[in-house]
């Protein structure tokens, strides 16, 4: 009788509940049953409605309910719910059970790009990275059969006998039931960042195959060298924030850092963001360090760099190597890219679910990487997305020689200068500024815009840093003008943080060339 009773009143305070979060989002709910002036015409299509309205940000207390049905879903021991999967451990897991690769189309397209970058001088390797799946599916829930992984191991076969250089980790990090906690968080998608720090140094430990006679690692590679930082119960991860914290629990937030002196830069044109300094300066993202942050909203996977980025820059004069590298990703790269700059003077890394100002095929023809790594995640929401294997845009400008425009062997520029403003659209330009100095003032690093004056906006840009470019006298910029534009364009330097107000740049050797090119 007392059970009944305690069932009576867990359900009633659900009613209760159910029915206070109806009232206070009758405005969503109304919208949702008659949105585009329409009633829904049957059950699923309710169903649809209602879900969207569920994820709206407008939805009252939209985090709680969360959380609350979380926890419902835990009371009564559900193992999939929202789209989440509860395993064996307690860890939380995506709901998708399948992933259909487009097999042919995927070892296609790498098997092309492998054979573009050869053509260009460099080395083409693709790395597989591991998802959340043990190799026996000994943690999923009873009467649940998961086959990403044994999908994407087929894939990864298909892609060796396509005749390109692959690197599997699933075979190292994620084996046993053990990897799996001891390389992932609980509650995200993402692995740890610890594990992120394994998989570099099996890559530089291959490329040193891949370039007999190269080294890519030294000690500062060794776990030794590096700090592991912890901030407990700091982090709901990707599925965490469907579920809420009742259903999974909260996860402890990771991050490493180097305990020997780095100097480095990180350049984002798309938001614009550049930052010196040594790796923390760099790379780490105190934002989410900060205690009360709403756990249900922030992404702290993301204490790396900030955020999913269409493309990064890395510059380091004190790399282990001379060789620059085009790092081709998903999320799961974010700690990798920063680990690899300290093996590489220059790594450009390319999300290509973002980037759109270029096709690969042409960053790669423009840009000269000595290796392309393309490292993804087994995620279907990775590997079935449309934009990632599409490496050429079938219109590409492959460069073939220079019109040279103009060429200073020194030239002393200030503050917001227009270098050059006759342009066509559609066509590619190249800016080389092999070392530059300053006046009155130290300038460490300047930026160069692709400027459109009638419109007040910003195209594309490009920095350049003193330390670097007078280090390896190739900085160099390559850009292509818009196909239809009616704005007037302006080629501008800017600089800010000088030691002075009137700071003057004296660049060195300047050249400005409109590069021939023929469609692939």
């Amino acid at each position: 009788m007392k059970k009944k009773w305690i069932s009576l009143f867990i359900s009633g305070s659900f009613l209760l509940l159910i029915v206070w979060f109806s009232v206070c989002n009758f405005p969503v709910l109304k919208l949702a049953f008659t949105a585009y002036g329409t009633f829904p015409d049957s059950m699923e299509s309710l169903s649809t409605r209602l879900s969207g309205a569920m994820k709206s940000d407008d939805l009252f207390h939209r985090d709680e309910l969360l959380t609350l049905n979380g926890l419902y879903g835990r009371m009564t021991e559900r193992r999939l719910y929202n789209d989440v999967i509860r395993m064996k451990n307690g860890m939380l897991n995506m709901g998708a059970t399948v992933l259909k690769p487009k097999t042919m189309k995927i070892t296609e397209a790498l098997s092309d790009l492998n054979t573009f970058v050869e053509e260009q001088g460099g080395k083409f390797l693709y790395v597989q990275f591991p998802g959340k799946y043990d190799r026996e599916n000994e943690l999923m829930p009873d009467g649940l059969s998961v086959q990403i992984r044994k999908e994407i191991t087929g894939l990864v076969e298909d892609i060796r006998k396509a005749g390109v250089d692959v690197l599997d980790l699933q075979p190292v990090l994620a084996v046993t039931a053990a990897d799996i906690e001891e390389n992932f968080y609980r509650t995200d998608h993402h692995w740890k960042p610890s594990a992120a720090f394994k998989a570099t140094r099996m890559i530089l430990d291959y490329l040193e195959t891949i370039f007999p006679g190269a080294s890519f690692k030294s000690d500062i590679f060794d776990e030794k060298q590096w700090t592991l930082h912890e901030m407990p119960d700091q982090f709901l991860g990707s599925m965490g924030r469907r579920v809420g914290a009742f259903f999974g629990g909260v996860d402890d937030l990771e991050w490493i850092t180097p305990n020997f002196e780095t100097n480095l830069s990180f350049y984002c044109p798309d938001p614009e963001i550049f930052l010196t300094g040594d790796y923390e300066t760099s790379f780490i993202r105190n934002i989410y360090l900060k205690r009360g942050l709403n756990k249900m909203r922030a992404d702290n996977y993301f204490v790396y760099v900030g955020d999913n980025y269409p493309l990064i820059r890395t510059r380091n004069t004190e790399a282990l190597s001379e060789r620059k590298l085009l790092l081709i990703h998903d999320s799961f790269s974010i700690p990798v890219l920063t680990y690899l700059s300290l093996a590489f003077r220059e790594v450009n890394s390319i999300d290509p679910r973002y980037y759109d100002e270029s096709s690969i095929k042409e960053f790669v023809n423009w840009n000269q990487p000595d290796i392309v790594i393309m490292a993804l995640s087994t995620y279907p929401n990775v590997i079935d997305h449309e934009n990632l294997f599409a490496f050429s845009n079938e219109q590409d400008a492959l460069l073939m020689g220079d019109v040279l425009l103009f060429a200073e062997k020194e030239s002393d520029v200030e503050n917001g200068t227009v270098i050059f403003d006759q342009f066509e659209n559609g066509q590619v330009y190249t800016l080389r500024i092999p070392g530059f100095s300053s006046d009155n003032g130290v300038v460490e690093a300047f930026s160069v815009d692709l400027y459109e004056y009638d419109h007040n906006e910003i195209v594309s840009a490009a920095v350049f840093e003193s330390e670097y470019c007078n280090a390896y006298s190739d900085c160099e910029w390559t850009f292509e003008t818009p196909v239809r534009y009616n704005g007037k364009l302006q080629l501008r330097i800017r600089y800010e943080g000088a030691s002075e107000p009137d700071a003057t740049l004296k660049l060195q050797n300047l050249t400005f060339s409109q590069r021939t090119a023929v469609p692939e």
